[in-house]
């Protein structure tokens, strides 16, 4: 009886990590760079090639599984002209940042950990976030966190072009 309870719980326990995926709408052939679950939209950064070489290409996939909402930009394309990364330090945490523009809108894609205080013990209390902020004509339209444990691969955020770490925009 042993014996058929450990593949049981084997098969289980891979079930339940299939069940929490969060739907992505990266290629096999790609590699999330962000994926955040927005309530009933998901929101992919995907990456291909090689980003290091300037021959990698980065694409933003925004919508639900049945409609695909915004593809920015319109083809997978260097990120080079069309997204720029950014990044601060807190005490207790910090932050970093995606950044693109298409027309009059912004979208900040986010991840950051935020010292919440200390306890009587004298440990320290993170509190983690991700999601997107969005602006349009310098103004924040929305913050919307992710639901799921989003977190911006930060190997490729090395690749992405930098630019200067705007305060007034942190979630």
């Amino acid at each position: 009886m042993r014996l058929l309870l450990i593949p049981l719980s084997l098969l289980f326990s891979f079930a339940c990590n299939a069940a929490d995926k969060i739907p992505s709408f990266c290629k096999n052939t790609e590699k999330e760079v962000f994926n955040c679950q927005l309530k009933s939209k998901t929101l992919s950064l995907c990456s291909a090639g090689d980003l290091s070489k300037q021959s990698g290409t980065i694409q933003y996939r925004f919508g639900t599984l049945r409609k695909l909402e915004l593809e920015y930009p319109n083809t997978p394309a260097s990120p080079v002209g069309h997204f720029w990364s950014s990044a601060a330090a807190y005490s207790g945490g910090g932050e970093s940042r995606i950044h693109f523009k298409s027309g009059t809108f912004d979208y900040i894609l986010f991840e950051n950990t935020i010292r919440t205080g200390f306890g009587d013990d004298g440990l320290h209390y993170p509190e983690f976030n991700a999601g997107l902020v969005t602006k349009q004509n310098g103004k924040i339209l929305s913050i919307r966190r992710c639901s799921n444990d989003a977190q911006i691969l930060q190997s490729t955020l090395k690749l992405i072009p930098e630019e200067e770490f705007d305060y007034e925009v942190t979630p």
